[in-house]
């Protein structure tokens, strides 16, 4: 799967960042989300309808950066409660408004989950998941996928690229079935089955280890490590695993006599 630059220019990122609404000199304090490239989505008590053109102002979490510019609004939505909700693109920026955007969204990247999968409802269907996969950047899926909740793991075991699967392995809070699941996938990166195996967590489940054994993409030296102690049994389980390395099969069928 490929991140070209006109995905990467339509990802959105809920970013939360502190906004300012300019309205006949008046500032109307709100909150920014959705930011891309393009635009991004203003949420608050703000005026519903303020003309086609609008100044806003974004700020990061430490106020350290921060962006001031003419938008024009798409859409406007206002919801029971009375909070507003404005779709805004950004007009003629110039380069150094260009900069302090870019550094505003790689803030995001870094500390925001993307709105693509954010919105994502818990039953989405496959071809959802995956489009909003494409539309979120690989290092933002890479990076949150060790840290991911299981809400988000769900969604992140559809990526077809393996270094977020990767990521998957490392998280401090992927479950048993996770792992399984994650085992069954036909490829993964050799350094992640090595991952697997190191893990204290499985390091004594027996399913896990001759799983790992079995896959293609293990090591040799991965899988001898993890053979050391079976028996019989396990041995003669695992001499007839498609996937088995052929030079530890032979070495197996050796050792017990199979």
């Amino acid at each position: 799967m490929s991140d070209t630059p006109e995905r990467r220019d339509e990802s959105r990122f809920q970013a939360s960042l502190p906004a300012v609404l300019h309205v006949g000199g008046i500032d109307h304090h709100c909150l920014g989300y959705d930011l891309s490239r393009k635009g991004l989505r203003l949420v608050g008590e703000i005026p519903p309808e303020s003309g086609p053109d609008v100044e806003v102002t974004l700020r990061s979490a430490a106020s350290d950066l921060q962006l001031r510019c003419t938008a024009q609004i798409a859409r406007s939505e206002t919801e029971e409660e009375g909070r507003v909700h404005l779709g805004l693109v950004f007009s003629n920026l110039d380069p150094s408004q260009v900069e302090t955007l870019e550094a505003l969204i790689a803030r995001a990247v870094e500390g925001a989950h993307p709105a693509a999968l954010e919105t994502l409802p818990i039953d989405a269907k496959p071809e959802q998941i995956r489009e909003a996969l494409e539309n979120t950047p690989l290092s933002h899926r890479i990076a949150l996928a060790v840290r991911a909740q299981p809400r988000e793991r769900a969604f992140l075991f559809h990526d077809r690229n393996l270094q977020v699967i990767d990521g998957l392995a490392r998280n401090p809070q992927l479950l048993l079935n996770e792992v399984r699941s994650m085992l069954r996938k036909p490829t993964l990166l050799p350094i992640t089955l090595e991952t697997l195996a190191r893990d204290p967590r499985w390091r004594g489940n027996k399913e896990v280890k001759l799983a790992i054994v079995a896959h293609h993409s293990t090591t040799l030296p991965v899988a001898e490590r993890l053979t050391a102690g079976i028996d019989r049994e396990a041995a003669r389980k695992l001499i007839l695993a498609p996937g088995l390395n052929a030079v530890l099969r032979t070495k197996l069928m050796r050792r017990f006599s199979l």
